[in-house]
């Protein structure tokens, strides 16, 4: 049977189906979104005072990203505010990552576009809408202090970096019976999450922990990101390229804003018109949105500062 073409997959699936497909994913007895991360990962002790990077790149980070989320995203993956890893404390929690860690010390960097980055691109501003989004993708590394090699996690999917993809840990309420979702979630939480996403995760074991038996080390530069490591830093002067900082930019380059989003209820301006999108044009939500992620983004210029100046 020949495959199915691209552009027919989204005929295929049909409303009729929407119920279906929601009781086959609630029925998976498998856990998800952190749950899951910190499952996989698990397995293996990440020592931390060997970590080189830990970045993600994302698509979207998310409006309600804050730094509760990333302390759990973090804790999920294995970083801990304790370097002992041979520790034999009992308590899972003992030394895990919290928000207050996190304001302290930043644990991830975030690659996210800037317009300027958009503009310069091959195929300019007019046909990024044309190019196929590039998975998200995070990556953890270590390098061994014998040998030099480096090992990680790297993984790669469709989860943008927010709760709403990842899942928000929620504690449960006192009344709440335990039920087959919650009986295995860290701290007896539950997971609140709005997506369905899927992804794989990639692992190069620490050394000695390696399953392979003739002796063959996977390494985890051999695996190719789409960008370059270690990612440019941000300048105060650069701008995320959300939705708003792209009309605007096509606008100023005087492209029809059609070209940019297949669909909009928005009026469309003749060529000959001059139109500049200001930010007094648009609503609150993007007024929000615009700010979070400069902030977010900026957040990592101050806190390479501070830690510069640290050492």
């Amino acid at each position: 049977k020949s495959a199915v073409a691209y552009v027919c997959i989204k005929g295929l699936i049909q409303d009729e189906h929407l119920p279906s497909l929601c009781s086959l994913v609630a029925c998976l007895k498998r856990s998800p979104g952190l749950w899951r991360l910190e499952e996989v990962l698990s397995h293996f002790k990440w020592p931390e005072t060997l970590e080189t990077d830990f970045m993600y790149s994302a698509s979207s980070i998310g409006t309600s990203i804050n730094p509760q989320f990333i302390a759990h995203f973090a804790s999920a993956t294995g970083k801990r505010s304790n370097h002992d890893v041979d520790s034999e404390e009992s308590d899972p929690e003992w030394g895990g990552w919290t928000a207050g860690h996190e304001l302290k010390k930043p644990s991830i960097s975030l690659l996210f576009p800037t317009i300027e980055r958009v503009k310069s691109a091959a195929c300019g501003i007019q046909l990024s809408r044309y190019l196929l989004s590039l998975p998200e993708v995070a990556q953890r590394r270590f390098r061994s202090r014998l040998g030099g090699h480096s090992f990680g996690w790297t993984y790669c999917g469709s989860h943008n970096f927010s709760p709403a993809a990842w899942g928000q840990p929620l504690r449960p309420t006192s009344k709440a019976n335990p039920t087959d979702a919650t009986r295995g979630a860290p701290s007896g939480s539950r997971l609140h999450i709005c997506n369905y996403e899927l992804g794989i995760i990639l692992i190069a074991p620490p050394p000695g922990m390696s399953k392979e038996g003739n002796g063959r080390r996977h390494g985890i530069d051999g695996i190719s990101l789409p960008f370059v490591i270690p990612a440019p830093q941000y300048k105060y002067s650069d701008r995320p390229a959300t939705p708003l900082a792209m009309r605007q930019a096509m606008a100023e380059a005087c492209i029809p804003q059609s070209d940019l989003s297949e669909e909009t209820d928005e009026d469309i301006p003749d060529e000959d018109d001059e139109h500049v999108v200001e930010l007094s044009d648009c609503c609150p939500e993007e007024k929000e949105e615009e700010k979070i992620y400069a902030e977010t983004l900026w957040g990592q210029v101050d806190s390479s500062q501070s830690q510069g100046k640290d050492s």
